[in-house]
């Protein structure tokens, strides 16, 4: 999943990367439904700029019987380069009774001089 993630901010951030030479655009939307499984909100602002940089942020949060899920996508492109991040974490109560967090995060950076990418995964439970 984290790969698809990684995929989707990619193709967004060339797409930006397209559209940025015009003037300055920002636009942000925002959206919050509620069932009686649960409840999700989307957040999304994006900015292109006149001098070639543009980014994407998106932020979504999911509460139901499962637990809490937050997901968070950051994309953005420019005249040196490109950097894409994705970060998710998920708050559930596990069969002992207790939490269980576990978060996660990938960053993928590229410049003229060469690229990186970093993963991190962490899990923690409580009694």
């Amino acid at each position: 999943m984290h790969y698809k993630s990684l995929s989707v901010a990619a193709a967004v951030t060339f797409a930006l990367s397209m559209s940025g030479a015009f003037a300055d655009e920002t636009s942000s939307s925002m959206s919050t439904s509620e069932t009686p499984a649960g409840t999700a909100s989307t957040a999304t602002h994006t900015h292109s700029g006149s001098m070639g940089n543009s980014a994407v942020h998106s932020r979504t949060a999911t509460q139901d019987a499962n637990g809490i899920s937050t997901h968070a996508y950051h994309a953005a492109s420019g005249p040196e380069g490109t950097a894409q991040s994705a970060s998710h974490t998920n708050i559930h109560v596990n069969g002992a009774g207790g939490l269980t967090t576990s978060k996660s995060k990938e960053a993928t950076v590229a410049t003229p001089s060469g690229s990186s990418h970093v993963s991190v995964q962490h899990e923690t439970t409580t009694p």
